[in-house]
């Protein structure tokens, strides 16, 4: 079948106690203890730090000197300005500084690319990377055709936001405590899991016994099921009990979407998706995001929601400060450490990050977290390091993208954890940061349409089967080509227009999927098209052969769910 659609389903200061100056070295805690207070409680912003000085040294200032002084300062803001506002950037607010000022070396984020683009060779590409050190934005990327005004399709990254709402609850006293029994939480609780001893803290560390299967996106496995299923509550629900809960960590979304039902469930009629836009969007200063409801109108737990990197880089700075923002606590500060350590350990096929809290991937060593989403969407916390590090990619053909685990900060940042304040601005480093940024943007592709493609211009293919038709019409122009599908199936009838580069992405706006990019080359007889949703990261690639002068063969594939359709049309004109 030949739809020519992207697939649906698919400043505040920083918490001054993680970084001090280098005099507060020798206190007792980094972090918190007698010592903290009174280092924290030191004014300083990157630039200037209080510090004892040697005995009988002194210092005399020029008018010169200090009018240089500000010269310089005021250069090298202008400077950094310009270098850390990427093209595509958001405005965002977020304070910007350069990483020297913050202690990270430009080498360091370099080792990091360097692995970026190493595990992005099978054809994923980066889409997006912010690095918040101290409050402040100090790297920001985005690789074209996305840009950092668009929100993303976050997938299982969800998973955290929800388990977040629930700990919100909790500390309202609309939700109990971890302990609270699974029946006493849902309404018209009927089912195996309903009948058994599971707990809040069971689904929330993905232990709760359920029967349930997830390793991909296969049509049979669960996750796929789910979103056939018309009562997305009574699917899982319905599943049948394992084993005992508590006991093994069994990857389960069915389970967060169960959290999010809980929610629904306490909230006494208040709607789910204002309480979560009141108590946690509104506060955060978010409000370009998207997140999807089941067909009884929960907010779907385990995946969905849409954000921009540079907002899903708040959400991380939320949690580095305890949950408080602006001096606001939006989070409880227990749920945050609760939700951050350790409860249960992994299995494989997880076993990639060997321990898990509430909804988020706990490194083992117990510092890092991270929450992780299908395909590489990726947000990691440090609070060793002061860091957050939010990162976006699209998936290749076979739904893979790029990881990052929480472990491999202190390994990208290895020298940052010893270094206390600024370093020396190193442009020659930043220099060379920039190439290998430039060096990551894809290159345009040699392509050349064939006679037969070039045919098609002005002319309309039909393409029809059990229920559905569809007429793309070709419009040819001399970068690429426009596609105008009129869609109709037995519940909706709709028409957009694709735009696809010759060998290169070009930019257009879908009327359901958002803004999207498409492009077009050439393998042997065959003319391939790829349209991706730069909102979700997927793709659905469509390619073109001609079997004789009446007859075209179109073959659909949308490698993140393992959908194959082809069809023949007859070209009408």
């Amino acid at each position: 079948m030949h739809r020519h659609a992207v697939d649906s389903h698919s400043y505040n200061d920083a918490a001054r106690a993680n970084r001090r100056p280098r005099w507060c070295a020798q206190r007792e805690d980094r972090f918190s203890g007698p010592g903290a207070a009174a280092c924290t409680a030191q004014p300083w912003h990157g630039r200037h730090r209080t510090r004892p000085r040697r005995a009988g040294y002194t210092r005399m200032f020029s008018f010169a000197d200090l009018i240089m002084k500000k010269i310089e300062i005021f250069l090298a803001a202008a400077c950094c300005a310009v270098a850390l506002h990427p093209a595509g950037a958001a405005d965002s607010g977020w304070p910007r500084a350069r990483p020297e000022t913050v202690g990270i070396a430009p080498a360091s984020i370099g080792k990091m690319l360097d692995y970026l683009a190493m595990v992005s060779r099978n054809g994923a590409s980066l889409d997006g990377l912010v690095i918040v050190r101290d409050g402040k934005l100090v790297f920001e990327h985005y690789t074209p055709p996305y840009r950092g005004d668009i929100p993303h399709q976050l997938n299982s990254v969800t998973k955290s936001f929800v388990s977040t709402l629930v700990g919100i609850a909790q500390g309202e006293g609309k939700i109990g405590p971890v302990t609270t029994p699974v029946h006493a939480l849902l309404k018209d609780c009927r089912g195996a899991l309903c009948d058994s001893p599971a707990t809040l803290k069971d689904v929330l560390t993905m232990s709760s016994g359920l029967e349930w299967y997830e390793a991909g996106f296969s049509e049979e496995e669960d996750p796929s099921k789910i979103l056939r299923s018309a009562d997305w509550r009574r699917y899982v629900l319905d599943k049948p009990m394992a084993e005992a809960p508590g006991q093994t960590f069994v990857y389960n979304s069915g389970g967060s979407h169960l959290l999010s039902l809980m929610l629904q469930d306490s909230l006494g009629g208040e709607s789910e998706a204002a309480f979560a836009d009141d108590r946690l969007f509104k506060p955060l200063g978010i409000s370009d995001y998207h997140w999807p409801v089941d067909p009884q109108g929960a907010l779907i737990g385990g995946r969905g929601l849409t954000l921009r990197l540079d907002d899903l880089a708040r959400f991380g700075q939320l949690f580095l400060q305890n949950g408080q923002w602006q001096g606001k606590q939006i989070v409880p500060a227990t749920w945050v450490h609760d939700a951050t350590h350790a409860q249960i350990k992994t299995v494989p096929p997880f076993g990639w990050v060997p321990q898990y809290g509430y909804q988020w991937w706990v490194d083992g060593s117990g510092h890092n977290y991270s929450a992780q989403g299908w395909g590489g969407q990726v947000l990691i916390v440090a609070p060793k390091l002061g860091m957050v590090v939010a990162m976006l990619t699209s998936s290749d053909a076979n739904g893979n993208g790029a990881w990052m685990t929480p472990d491999m900060l202190e390994q990208f940042f290895a020298q940052e954890l010893k270094w206390q304040g600024p370093i020396p601005l190193d442009d020659a480093g930043w220099g060379r940061l920039q190439q290998r940024l430039a060096a990551m943007a894809p290159k345009p592709e040699k392509t050349v349409l064939p006679a037969w493609f070039k045919r098609l211009d002005g002319k309309t293919a039909q393409f029809s089967g059990l229920g559905w038709q569809s007429k793309p019409q070709f419009r040819l122009d001399a970068d690429g080509v426009q596609i105008v599908a009129d869609y109709r199936n037995r519940q909706q009838q709709d028409r957009a227009t694709y735009s696809y580069g010759l060998g290169q992405w070009r930019n257009f706006d879908h009327p359901v999927y958002g803004p999207c990019v498409g492009k077009l080359t050439v393998s042997g007889d065959k003319v391939q098209l790829r349209a991706r949703s730069l909102r979700e990261g997927k793709e659905i690639q469509t390619s073109y052969r001609m079997q004789d002068a009446k007859r075209i063969e179109s073959v659909s594939e949308n490698g993140g769910n393992a959908v194959s359709e082809r069809a023949v049309g007859l070209i009408a004109n």
